[in-house]
């Protein structure tokens, strides 16, 4: 690649997945430092498409980030022991 350097760039693409039609597919987990918007309106989407929802934390992220009512609304916690990416 002789001396070029290329630049990385980070970049977050939304998509709307259908999950529900994947082979297999039955539980979606939500990462809680990239949801945008309310989590329990995307738990209830998860829900409408008869599938199993689920949340992630980071191993920075205080428990105390997933409230009561999160917690009761999911199928899944899951507590990362890793840093994404």
């Amino acid at each position: 690649m002789g001396g070029r350097r290329s630049k990385s760039r980070r970049r977050i693409i939304l998509l709307p997945l259908r999950s529900n039609q994947w082979v297999g597919c039955t539980l979606v987990s939500l990462w809680s430092d990239a949801v945008l918007e309310d989590p329990l309106a995307l738990v209830k989407k998860i829900h409408d498409a008869k599938m199993k929802a689920g949340i992630a934390i980071s191993p920075d992220t205080p428990s105390t980030a997933i409230t009561d009512e999160i917690g009761n609304a999911v199928d899944m916690i899951l507590v990362m022991t890793v840093y994404p990416g």
